[in-house]
């Protein structure tokens, strides 16, 4: 996280360890303003960029429809690594990397060996969903006071299921007498449902 310092003829410079790396990031459909997955994600790069010297680019999907050509317009522009956000690129993400052998890829919420085609240039990104849930789940139970607490996951995807399942836990260590109610909007999007 900090810079190196090079002696250059005589003169000292700093070099950034990212400096010259191009990493290209595919939004998922909740897009940079679901004030989550996404906008975390572009944080992320951006904390890359300015920390580390990388050269970053966001690429948009409206729809499921804009995974491939997002993820192929990332590989053809040179980027070093190319970021599909979400398990539910998957597939696209699988089917891109295959084509281009020479570009990096990693994909967030789906471990390596759930892609379909395996591809040796891609990595899942995964996290302790469940570890976090339990903290909410602990934190809702202490809030509530109890009685009941609920949780709305966007769709059952591994990592949805995983943190819910956390929160669970957590609330019923916190008071095993409450109820915890659990669902679905089946949309990742629309904050009403």
């Amino acid at each position: 996280s900090s810079d190196n310092e090079q002696a250059n003829g005589g003169q000292t410079t700093t070099v950034k360890p990212g400096k010259g790396l191009k990493v290209g990031l595919v939004t998922d459909v909740g897009q940079l303003n679901d004030r989550g997955f996404n906008a975390l994600a572009n944080e992320g790069l951006e904390r890359a960029e300015d920390q580390l010297g990388i050269q970053g680019r966001v690429f948009i999907s409206d729809s499921a429809s804009d995974y491939v050509p997002n993820l192929t317009q990332g590989a053809r522009g040179g980027y070093d690594l190319v970021i599909g956000v979400g398990f539910l690129m998957g597939d696209a993400l699988s089917t891109v990397a295959k084509q281009f052998p020479d570009t990096e890829f990693a994909i967030v919420d789906l471990p390596w060996a759930a892609l379909e085609d395996k591809p040796a240039n891609a990595r899942g990104l995964v996290f302790g969903e469940q570890e976090a849930g339990y903290l909410v789940g602990v934190a809702a139970a202490t809030a509530a006071g109890g009685g009941s607490v609920s949780a709305v996951g966007g769709q059952a995807v591994p990592a949805v299921v995983a943190f819910l399942a956390g929160y669970r836990a957590g609330v019923e260590d916190t008071d095993s007498s409450m109820r915890v109610l659990q669902g679905y909007s089946q949309d990742f999007v629309d904050q009403a449902k």
